[in-house]
């Protein structure tokens, strides 16, 4: 599977969601996060539980760029606490990054709103690549979303949450100036 992706600083979610509301965006759910990272030779490998859902085993590739093209792969199970005890001793946790998250979907973009502890809130758009909507229609969709957000590319983060909390702060902050 394949998204096109970017990610900001939000710290005022109430802005964000009026935007969200003059796009007729569906808000789908809240719910808190725990995305457990294993030692991973390419990639990342992580865990994600979310309580009340099947859980998610995800490997992913993508790159440290602005607008960025991810490649993923998601495995859906019901008991992750028994994987994690396995994949913890076996391969080793590398590191724990613990979020709220509210959903919103338009188009074929899922737009992540995520305050995520000891780093702060961000918005996400993650523009899911399929047949119907080609990398191209996707990237064109992000962008619009970028304008309608008032993204600019000085204030995208090119590093996801584990890069920040796993010591690549420095990076970070020379990638997201905002005001």
């Amino acid at each position: 599977m394949k998204n096109i992706e970017i990610k900001a600083h939000c710290p005022n979610f109430d802005s964000a969601i009026k935007v969200l509301k003059t796009l007729d965006a569906l808000f789908q759910w809240t719910k808190t996060q725990k995305d457990s990272y294993f030692l991973c030779n390419t990639g990342k490998l992580k865990l994600r539980q979310a309580g009340d859902v099947c859980d998610e085993l995800i490997f992913y590739k993508r790159p440290d760029e602005l607008i960025k093209t991810s490649e993923y792969f998601i495995y859906k199970l019901n008991n992750s606490d028994e994987l994690c005890q396995v994949l913890g001793p076996a391969i080793g946790t590398d590191l724990v990054v613990l979020k709220e998250r509210s959903l919103y979907l338009w188009e074929n973009v899922r737009i992540h709103l995520d305050d995520v502890t000891n780093l702060g809130k961000f918005i996400e758009f993650e523009a899911v690549v399929s047949e119907q909507n080609d990398e191209k229609i996707s990237r064109t969709r992000v962008e619009f979303l970028k304008k309608q957000f008032n993204i600019k590319d000085n204030e995208l983060i090119t590093i996801g949450y584990y890069d920040m909390l796993n010591g690549r702060k420095e990076l970070q902050q020379a990638n997201a100036r905002f005001s």
